[in-house]
Parts: C-alpha cells; sequence; structure tokens
C-alpha cells in the first residue's frame, strides 16, 4: 500500500455502498470494516441522517498505518419504522499523525483534506431485500389504491341497489294499477251495466301500458329476481 498515489482513497471500506441490516434476528446489527491504506494514521468519523435509529460504536477514532477497524452499527427502531427509512451514513477520514482529538480535527481541518463516502440502507425481511423506503412505500400505494376501489364498488354497488328498488316499486305499482283495472272492467268489454240501469264507460287499457308492464316484468325476471 506504499506506493499508492495520493489521490486514492484513505479508507478502504466494507461493506463499500450499502448496508444490509438483517431484521429476521435480532440484534440488527452489520459490521462495517474500515482499512487504513497510507502509511501515515487516519482519523475517521460516522455520521448518520438518523442518529435516533442507530448505535454507532465507535463512531470516531484512529486507525494506524495499513490497520484496520471494524464498526458495529445497530438498527435499534422496530421494523415498519426500518421499511419506511430513507437513511444513509456518512464516513469521513482524514490522514492525520495529530495528538488531537478526532472531532477537533475534523471540525478544523480543510474540506479539500476530508475524504467522504456515503452508504446507503437497505433492509431484510422475508427472505427478500427491500431498497431504503421502497417496502413501506409500495405497500402503502397499494392500499390506498385497494381502499379506493372498494369505495368505488361499494358507491356503485348502492347505486344499482337503489336503482333496482325503483325499478320494483314502479312494476309493482304498475301491477297493481293493471289488476285494479282489470277487476273493474269485469269481462273485458269497455263498458259495464249496473243493478241501476245506467251506463258507466270505462276507457280501455292503453296499448303503452301493457308494453311496459311487459317490459318491466321481463327485466325484473331475469336481472333483478
Amino acid at each position: 500500500m506504499s506506493d499508492l498515489p495520493q489521490d486514492h482513497p484513505i479508507l478502504l471500506i466494507e461493506p463499500s455502498s450499502e448496508l444490509l441490516f438483517d431484521l429476521e434476528k435480532e440484534p440488527y446489527t452489520v459490521l462495517l470494516k474500515l482499512t487504513n491504506t497510507r502509511l501515515s494514521p487516519a482519523k475517521y468519523k460516522i455520521m448518520v441522517t438518523s442518529p435516533k435509529s442507530y448505535t454507532v460504536k465507535p463512531n470516531v477514532g484512529c486507525i494506524p498505518p495499513e490497520q484496520n477497524a471494524e464498526i458495529a452499527i445497530t438498527y435499534i427502531r422496530n421494523v415498519d419504522e426500518a421499511m419506511a427509512s430513507k437513511d444513509k451514513f456518512l464516513v469521513l477520514s482524514i490522514v492525520s499523525a495529530s495528538e488531537e482529538p478526532a472531532e477537533e480535527i475534523f471540525k478544523n481541518a480543510p474540506k479539500s483534506t476530508i475524504s467522504e463516502v456515503k452508504l446507503q440502507c437497505q433492509f431484510k425481511i422475508d427472505g427478500r431485500i427491500y431498497p431504503r423506503g421502497s417496502f413501506t412505500q409500495k405497500t402503502s400505494q397499494n392500499v390506498t389504491n385497494l381502499d379506493v376501489d372498494d369505495s368505488e364498488k361499494e358507491a356503485d354497488m348502492d347505486k344499482l341497489a337503489n336503482e333496482n328498488l325503483n325499478l320494483k316499486n314502479k312494476y309493482f305499482e304498475m301491477l297493481k294499477k293493471f289488476k285494479e283495472y282489470k277487476h273493474l272492467q269485469g269481462d273485458g268489454s269497455g263498458s259495464s251495466q249496473p243493478r241501476s240501469g245506467r251506463t258507466i264507460i270505462r276507457p280501455s287499457l292503453p296499448n303503452e301500458l301493457f308494453i311496459v308492464v311487459f317490459i318491466l316484468g321481463w327485466f325484473i325476471g331475469h336481472f333483478l329476481v
């Protein structure tokens, strides 16, 4: 490693881009290995976007030349929160032989001398690996769509039920009037002769009424009953 150019990364980080938390067994811990590629001591500092969700031990330190250190990162929230998270880690490193605390070194050092590496978070559950935030977002969207579809279907069914009820009521009303008319009509002629001797002319049933009754009866018999 002594022949490495100065622009080569200060630390070799494993894993290099993503931290996979296995949520099928506790503790939810990932080991991050940092290897100093230089011939001088290297200071490191690990930061996270959601510090209340993780413990990082140790989060700052010094790595001797061409040596390595293991960092234990543990997720301490519940599974549902993990699947909704979009957390990222940032690994800062700098070559420094100073005895000054790492926090002060990173605070005072020029930004151009500090190396930064970002790590994304992934979560494993039920044998599958989900990218950060994807599981909850997709599940919520599907649930929302299902809720909307069910509500629309229920509204349509209620509407159809009301229409069917109205049609049934109209049909039975027409049928009742038709029976009353047949009762008054008697023998089917357009007139009847009461005992008083007066002739009462009763109008014949319009043809349209027969057609309406027939259509309603056929419709209810095939679709509503």
